[in-house]
């Protein structure tokens, strides 16, 4: 019914699937449900194209995270995924579902200048001009600062040394964080990431330090949510109370299943969407 609408603004439409980095899945569920049709010839050919020049993007970046993977375990640094390819395998079985686009990993702190020689041997140029054979300014980066930024091949890759700019929101040290990792499987390559309890913690509070504004922030806990077995709590235990509940006040207000809400009406047409085929 609500691809039938007549009324629809499919440019306005699509330009909400971009902003909210959900185009990919959304393609993906109407071919399979065989909706496309629907759209009519000229949406279909624009939303298939977009689409496309979005997997080859995909594909891109993921030869980069292979490249990078490969410079940093020569380098014998070790490190974590964080949200790319690894966050989307661990979410839907395949590590392009889900879009993404700059890469992110994680080092501990004593790695970094390793890490970044690493990646520049690997064709990554910093993009913040930065000497970290600079001692004192060394120490004011790290301590102000929580990622360095490197490109290559129209790729960016964000090397952390902590998660949060705020450590108040997640105060386990880095290595604490490396002891818990979980591994996934990325083109026959086993990557290391984050583990579900701080998974679920590092996502919460990426989407509440950026105000939750893009959908597919909260597509990604909800589902990660819908994968827990009986007794795991997904690391909502030990998330800030605050956190947790405007997480899920948001959940439930582009998901929920209470017709009478109030606020049922006011959905966006991007929310509907999402409630009626993306968690059928």
């Amino acid at each position: 019914q609500f691809i039938e609408s007549t009324d629809l603004d499919w440019a306005a439409f699509q330009a909400l699937l971009a902003r909210h980095r959900v185009l990919l899945p959304v393609y993906s569920i109407l071919r399979e449900r065989e909706l496309l049709p629907l759209l009519g010839e000229s949406a279909r050919r624009e939303l298939g194209t977009v689409a496309r020049v979005k997997q080859l993007g995909q594909l891109q970046r993921m030869a980069a995270l292979l490249r990078a993977r490969e410079a940093l375990t020569e380098a014998r640094v070790e490190f974590l995924c964080l949200k790319g390819p690894a966050l989307s395998q661990i979410l839907f079985g395949d590590p392009l579902a889900r879009e993404f686009g700059d890469l992110d990993v994680l080092v501990r702190e004593r790695d970094i200048a390793s890490a970044a020689k690493a990646l520049e041997r690997a064709g990554f140029v910093s993009d913040d001009a930065f000497d970290w054979g600079r001692a004192p300014l060394r120490g004011f980066v790290l301590r102000h600062l929580y990622h360095a930024h490197f490109s290559g091949g129209g790729v960016r890759v964000e090397l952390h040394w902590r998660v949060s700019r705020n450590d108040a929101l997640l105060v386990e040290s880095t290595e604490s964080l490396f002891e818990r990792k979980q591994s996934v499987a990325i083109s026959g390559q086993a990557f290391s990431t984050l583990g579900r309890s701080d998974l679920m913690r590092y996502l919460c509070i990426h989407g509440a330090s950026h105000c939750w504004n893009r959908i597919k922030w909260l597509y990604d806990v909800k589902v990660l949510r819908g994968g827990e077995e009986a007794g795991d709590s997904c690391g909502d235990n030990v998330l800030d109370p605050r956190l947790r509940r405007l997480r899920d006040e948001l959940i439930d207000w582009l998901w929920g299943e209470a017709p009478d809400r109030a606020f049922q009406g006011e959905r966006s047409r991007l929310g509907k969407l999402c409630a009626s085929q993306i968690t059928a």
